[in-house]
């Protein structure tokens, strides 16, 4: 399966105090009219870093929610016994 070329459309930044929440969308195609194969709305806390560069937020939105979705696909294998044992 080829995977769509996604990309970071759109990240909002707000802090807060126990750091940064962080939403990024992430579509390929176009939202008006719509026109993509995916659309991700992430909404991450993260630790706030000083004088973190926008790309740095960004990559560490990343990481955390693929940590998170990697292990959720972890679970549903298991739930299915998909599991190589």
């Amino acid at each position: 399966m080829e995977l769509p070329d996604a990309k970071i459309r759109e990240t909002t930044v707000i802090p807060d105090e126990d750091g940064l929440i962080v939403r990024l969308q992430i579509y390929d195609g176009e939202l008006e009219p719509p026109s993509y194969s995916i659309n991700l709305v992430l909404s991450v806390q993260i630790p706030l870093a000083p004088k973190s560069a926008l790309a740095k937020i960004e990559h560490d939105t990343l990481d955390f929610a693929d940590s998170v979705l990697a292990a959720l696909v972890r679970q549903k294998k298991e739930e299915l016994g998909l599991t190589h044992r």
